[in-house]
């Protein structure tokens, strides 16, 4: 039996570690025979506590009942890393040891499965970036041929996972991850974990493993490619994947060797010396902030050009954005205010756009059009700070609202896709733009020649980024009736991928921003 992952919702640190009721009612349960409900109560505890090695040894005990030696050696190895003077944790984990055996035929069999696609050993990357390749059955099966020598093999565990989510199957890949990151304590499987439980929309327990990997380890080297030449470093936020430009999804990571540096504290400028070029990946945010810090400082100390000048991504912020693109000639910028709660219930221009501080992909945004809707708005928000804009109508004469991505890579324009929608609040994820024809054929003529959309393309759009002083980062934005460009937002965090079907327009025509990313990369590490 898979006993399935343990996920933190919250620290409880007025509950000792040994006083939990419900410890004491699983090991009565235990006593009993309930050995299900045990487990029950067993996985609540560990859901507040993930600490507590009194329940992590008594899952082992658990898993080992169940015939499950796997989850038996993952849980007693954490108990006993937790608190190695632990006696039931430290019994619990010579138990579950026997189990192992044959550790060199394992090893062997993953070397094997590694030897098929050595990318299946590189964790600390965005889950979706990871795709299908062609001997994958195979390579499964020398995992699984690995995992029956060896239980406790973590590295197979986590390549495993990462076959798991090549094939979008995140519970078992949360599984394989939690397994080699509790048998090993290496921070890489901690921080893999981590990324899965935020894509499962578990974020309290997606911040506890990303700040026990970031604890121990800040600087993540590249996986060996095929081509070392072109070394990047990313600065990243102590964040999940979103909140950093997704590189993953643009590079060939054959062409390309990726390290990562997340910046919790100061680094000294030596750092950075090895690679042939940085750049800075962080999203603007308020949580970001002292990551940003960091940094321009490092941008200050250092020789080095980085690229996404750190001292220039404050023009992103919501609220600046607008004065930052003030002189740029044909494109409208409506005013982000940031208002607390109490002074939001006093807000009356109507009609307003109201968010949550730091939201995205449309989480919690709502058009306010009167003091009852704002009072409801209110009602069903804990939130105590929002941004707050006037809205701008750019519903097109069709009554469809259109929203264009562009990216912008070293000034230049590229055409991302175009979403369209009968409301206002548009994404590309959730509109029928991928499944509606004409919507699609609007989409590849935007792709193919975006100047017959917009009039001012090779214009505006440079001036934009030159106003804004980044590199790479992508616009979302709109067309008015005027011919002026609305802007919504403008983000290095934006999400720029192509994992269309070879053939397709975007398949065409999305490679061309990954090109000139490299070409930027490359231009940069001269």
């Amino acid at each position: 039996r898979d006993s399935g992952p343990i996920t933190a919702r919250t620290t409880k640190s007025s509950r000792s570690l040994l006083t939990d009721p419900r410890l004491d009612q699983a090991l009565s349960d235990e006593r009993a025979g309930r050995f299900l409900e045990s487990f029950r109560h067993c996985l609540g505890v560990l859901g507040d506590n993930p600490r507590n090695a009194g329940a992590l040894a008594l899952a082992s005990r658990l898993s080992m009942l169940a015939g499950d030696a796997a989850n038996a050696i993952a849980y007693a190895c954490e108990a006993v890393r937790i608190d190695t003077k632990h006696p039931e944790a430290q019994q619990a984990l010579n138990v579950a040891r026997q189990a192992r055996s044959a550790t060199s035929e394992a090893i062997a069999a993953y070397s094997q499965a590694v030897d098929i696609e050595p990318e299946i050993a590189l964790h600390v990357i965005a889950p979706g970036a990871l795709v299908p390749f062609a001997r994958m059955e195979e390579a499964q099966r020398l995992l699984d041929e690995a995992l029956k020598h060896d239980p406790g093999l973590a590295q197979a565990h986590a390549a495993a996972a990462n076959l798991a989510l090549r094939k979008s199957e995140y519970l078992g890949a949360l599984a394989g991850y939690q397994r080699a990151a509790f048998i090993s304590g290496r921070a890489e499987y901690a921080l893999a974990l981590s990324e899965v439980l935020f894509s499962l929309n578990q974020h309290t327990a997606a911040d506890y493993y990303r700040d026990r990997a970031l604890r121990k380890q800040r600087l993540y080297p590249a996986h060996p490619s095929t081509d070392p030449t072109l070394k990047v470093l990313a600065l990243m936020a102590p964040g999940p994947w979103s909140a950093n430009a997704p590189l993953d999804f643009a590079l060939d990571r054959h062409r390309v060797q990726l390290s990562r540096l997340y910046l919790t504290e100061s680094v000294p400028p030596e750092t950075l010396q090895p690679y042939n070029t940085v750049i800075n990946a962080i999203g603007e945010a308020e949580a970001a902030q002292g990551a940003i810090a960091i940094a321009r400082s490092l941008s200050a100390q250092t020789p080095k050009t980085i690229l996404n000048d750190p001292a220039h991504s404050w023009k992103t912020e919501r609220t600046k954005l607008a004065a930052a693109l003030q002189n740029v000639a044909g494109c409208r910028v409506p005013q982000t205010r940031r208002v607390k709660r109490d002074a939001l219930t006093l807000e009356r221009n109507f009609p307003m756009v109201v968010r949550p501080v730091d939201s995205h992909g449309g989480r919690g945004a709502a058009k306010i059009e009167s003091r009852t809707a704002l009072a409801q708005y209110l009602n069903e928000r804990p939130e105590l700070r929002f941004d707050v804009a006037p809205f701008v109508e750019y519903r097109s004469a069709d009554g469809y609202y259109r929203k264009y991505r562009v990216a912008l890579v070293a000034s230049a324009p590229y055409a991302y896709h175009l979403a369209i929608s009968p409301e206002w609040l548009v994404h590309y994820i959730g509109s029928e733009t991928p499944s509606t024809p004409w919507m699609q054929q609007e989409e590849e003529r935007f792709l193919s020649d975006p100047a017959s959309v917009f009039t001012n393309w090779s214009s505006v759009f440079p001036t934009i980024a030159q106003a804004l002083g980044l590199d790479y980062f992508a616009i979302d934005c709109s067309l008015l009736p005027t011919g002026e460009v609305l802007i919504f937002e403008a983000d290095i965090a934006s999400l720029i991928h192509c994992r269309e079907p070879a053939g397709s327009y975007k398949y065409h025509c999305v490679p061309q921003i990954f090109a000139a990313l490299q070409g930027l990369l490359e231009t940069s590490a001269r």
